[in-house]
């Protein structure tokens, strides 16, 4: 299978194969096409584009034909996507994991704080704030501000 044939088994408009594979031709001998799969990815991308445009109710404008999406580049264009769902890696944290971690780290040592966090699945991030608000929050991070501008 050509380039061209690949090409076009993906566009999902199958209009003007002959003008299509001139201009396809054209654009590869003088090196203004980019490699095909390039090509193919973009479509791809413009597919999922348009289907997605079409669950929101938006427009969704008509394919071009193949001739004229070559002629105009359209694998540059920018395709606003849908953000892909990832499932979720860690529990949900709770404020009682995030009060229960403060207290343990509180009452309790590092060690014991740190395994928690391990056992409760909390997130680098909620870790992060927890160490914050037992180090004194913001109120120590504004006793702090006002003590080095004093110096100053």
């Amino acid at each position: 299978m050509t380039d061209f044939e690949l090409f076009y088994s993906h566009y999902p408009l199958k209009k003007s194969k002959g003008a299509a594979k001139k201009k396809f031709e054209s654009l590869h001998k003088s090196k203004q096409l980019p490699d095909v799969n390039v090509l193919i990815k973009s479509i791809q991308d413009q597919i999922k584009e348009k289907k997605h445009l079409q669950s929101q109710n938006r427009f969704v404008p008509e394919w071009k034909h193949p001739s004229t999406w070559l002629n105009q580049a359209c694998w540059s264009d920018v395709c606003i996507l849908p953000q892909e769902h990832r499932p979720q890696t860690r529990v949900s944290n709770s404020i009682d994991n995030l009060q229960r971690a403060l207290n343990i780290l509180s009452n309790m040592g590092n060690d014991k704080f740190e395994s928690f966090c391990r056992q409760a699945h909390l997130s680098d991030h909620d870790r992060e704030c927890v160490l914050f608000s037992y180090n004194g929050g913001p109120r120590k991070v504004r006793e702090l501000s006002k003590s080095m501008l004093k110096e100053a």
